[in-house]
Order: structure tokens, then sequence, then C-alpha cells
């Protein structure tokens, strides 16, 4: 065998025989073409191909898809429901407990926001507020609210992710929708200001209280007697101050947020701000309640009252 030999220019050394060479060169293209290889099928399964919520959206009723992506990124919103590791959670009066089998939460990614609910269990996964996740499963609407169920994988990607913090809405404007409500509206959080909660419609009814069936209730969860019943779902209304009426439905044996944030707690008879999803359409399920702010007309009444008294009495030590 005739062997070509190479010398590099300026050294006096023997350069390798080009066998060697050609057979060096062709091992490290080897290696490069399984390195190549590698990589792309590491892309294929890479969070970057995960879909948008809007495209899911767009599909419709799909078995599978993936949630989740590097861009967008799908951003844990709000914690609906936690499994709690299989440990029963206490309502929020403390007087009861109950334990929760599956997840739910919102996600949201820019382009939509949706409810992912299931057992989480399997993939060591606990969804907390700004965790960027990729999760598969089965799409379809529930009651229009658009969900991701049943997951077959789930994984964060992030944690620590600015979260949008929930969007105001009022009755008027949700029940202009007439019963149907778009994908921007249902699976996003929503606050609804200034609002009192009755057993009937338009405030009719019974103040401060909700039904079980036909079952008076005035605390969040519980009977009238105030004996926990262990997961009691609860009807009512909230109404605004131009009379303006929405139902409102208490989801406990679904939402452990709903019972850790109200459970066992005495409904409100004044006037609140209620947060919460939309849910059934055309019902709203609460998972916290404050205090209403009095709206502006009201604190400029307080206001001239104030320097009225004000004026009043240092009118008054003057003339002392």
């Amino acid at each position: 065998m005739r062997f070509l030999y190479l010398w590099p220019l300026g050294s006096s050394s023997r350069c390798l025989p080009w066998p060697l060479i050609e057979r060096t060169g062709m091992h490290m293209l080897s290696k490069l073409k399984y390195a190549l290889g590698f990589m792309a099928a590491a892309a294929l399964a890479s969070p970057a191909f995960g879909q948008s919520i809007a495209t899911i959206e767009a599909g419709g009723t799909q078995a599978a898809v993936t949630v989740g992506s590097t861009t967008p990124q799908a951003i844990v919103s709000s914690i609906l429901s936690t499994s709690n590791g299989g440990v029963a959670q206490e309502n929020a009066a403390g007087t009861a407990s109950k334990t929760y089998t599956n997840s739910a939460f919102l996600a949201n990614d820019t382009t939509g926001s949706m409810d992912i609910y299931g057992s989480l269990a399997s993939f060591g996964y606990t969804p907390t507020v700004g965790d960027a996740v990729q999760v598969s499963g089965a799409y379809s609407l529930y009651n229009q609210i658009p969900e991701l169920a049943t997951p077959t994988a789930a994984a964060k990607l992030s944690s620590g992710n600015a979260a949008p913090a929930p969007g105001v809405i009022t009755i008027g404007q949700f029940n202009s929708y007439g019963g149907t409500e778009p994908e921007n509206v249902t699976g996003y959080m929503f606050t609804i200001n200034n609002v009192t909660i009755s057993s009937g419609a338009g405030g009719a009814g019974t103040a401060g209280a909700m039904l079980t069936g036909t079952t008076l209730q005035t605390t969040f969860g519980e009977s009238a007697a105030g004996v926990a019943n262990g997961g009691t779902n609860g009807s009512g209304y909230i109404t605004d101050s131009s009379g303006k009426t929405l139902e409102l439905y208490y989801w406990e044996s679904s939402y452990s947020s709903c019972y850790t944030g109200l459970g066992g707690l005495a409904i409100p008879t004044g006037p609140v701000d209620v947060t919460g999803f939309f849910s059934y359409g055309d019902q709203f399920t609460p998972v916290s309640m404050t205090a209403a702010v009095p709206e502006p007309a009201t604190l400029g009444l307080f206001g001239i009252g104030a320097v009225a008294m004000l004026m009043r009495r240092r009118s008054k030590k003057i003339a002392a």
C-alpha cells in the first residue's frame, strides 16, 4: 500500500499516513452526525414545540394537545384547587376538613387563558402562581370554560414569573354577552366590585344567604344550623347598586380554593368585592371576598361632610 505523508509548513516532524487521517476524519464525521441527530431529537421534545392557548382554542375539541412553550410561556395565574398531596385541607373557618384528589389552575400565555384540571400526583408537580408550565392532555370546553383535562404529562419549566392580576368586570358587562361568553372572559379570574349577596335574584329573598336545593344557608358550605356537612355547594345571587344581578355558585365540591378561602365563613350581608371565575356559562364562582371600598360619589360626600365638620370646629374655636 502506498502512503501519502503530509508535513505541515515549517515543521520537520512527520505527519500521519493518509489512510489514518482518512479513518480519523470519518470517525469524527460519524460522531458529528450522531450529535446532530441527538440535538434534533431533543429539539422535537423541547418545550418550544408546545402550542399557544389561542391555537388550541381555535382547534376545538382535541384528544391530545400540549400547552406551554418557551415563547409564549404558559404562566400559572391562579390556583383553583390543589390536592395538597392527599392531605386533608381545612375550610376557611377551621371547622371542617376534606381531601381533594384533583388539582386545577388557570394558565395564561398572553394569547389566552385556560383551566387545567386533573390529577398531577404522578408527575410530582404542585402548581404555584408564577410557574411557567408545559402540560399535555385532552382539550374541550367544560360549560364554556376552556379546559385541558386528564393530564398525561406535566412539567415546570421555570418559576417566579410575573402572573397577571384578576381583571375587573361589571355585572352589566357580563350580562351583555347573553349567556354565550367569549373565550377572553371564560378561563380568566375576575373581580366584581360593590355587590351584595342574597338568596333571590335582584336582592330578593334573604340577604347574606344562599340555597342548597331548598335549604337556606347563611354560611358558605354549611347548613343554616351551622353544621358542617362535608362539602355543600350553594347558589345565590349578587346584585350591584344599579340592580343588575348575576347568579353566584359556591363550588367547593370541585375547587378547594372555594373551601379554603370561604368555607365555613358567614355569607356577608353588606357590600363586597368578589373575586372568582365564570362557570356554567352564566354563573360566577367566588374564591375570595373583601369588604367593598366606597364608591367615588360616596367618598365625595364623606369628604364634603368632613370639611364642613372641620370648618365648624374651627369656627367654634375662634369664637371661644
